[in-house]
């Protein structure tokens, strides 16, 4: 009797909760926005451009100081200069060698941004200053445009 009467309770309970059925109030609705329609064009460029982001540079250098003196070169594209000091970021260097009898030959590589780099010579004797000497390169832009054109070389 028990279950019958619990039974009876739960039918009514749900026949009285509905199925939602339609409401007869309208809700507005916001259009979608409509995109702005845009247009677009086919990108030119000259056959000789060069799209990469950087470019490498060769390197040749012969310090004559550094032929009697063991020295370690640095190359470095982050540095300040004030009244003849130099300031360098030493992270930034890409390059760091040992000169061997005052020379070194090779290359790195450097982003279209860089416009300068700046070389350290540091000698083994302590006695021997460091020698700095700072490297324009050819305009980054101008130079990413050509291709097929051996690398910029910087020589000390």
């Amino acid at each position: 009797m028990k279950t019958i009467i619990s039974l009876a309770s739960l039918t009514l309970l749900l026949a009285a909760c509905g199925g939602g059925g339609d409401s007869t109030g309208s809700t507005s609705s916001n259009p979608g926005v409509t995109p702005e329609i845009t247009s677009t064009q086919d990108m030119e460029s000259s056959p000789d451009f060069n799209f990469e982001t950087s470019r490498e540079i060769a390197i040749n250098f012969d310090i004559e100081a550094a032929r009697t003196s063991e020295g370690l070169m640095s190359l470095c594209t982050k540095y300040t200069e004030s009244n003849g000091e130099y300031d360098i970021d030493y992270d930034s260097c890409t390059v760091q060698a040992p000169l061997v009898a005052g020379t070194y030959s090779g290359s790195m590589e450097v982003t279209n941004d860089i416009n300068s780099v700046i070389g350290v010579v540091w000698f083994k004797e302590a006695t021997i200053p460091p020698v700095y000497k700072v490297f324009t390169l050819e305009n980054s832009t101008k130079y990413a445009r050509r291709k097929n054109e051996g690398p910029f070389t910087i020589s000390w």
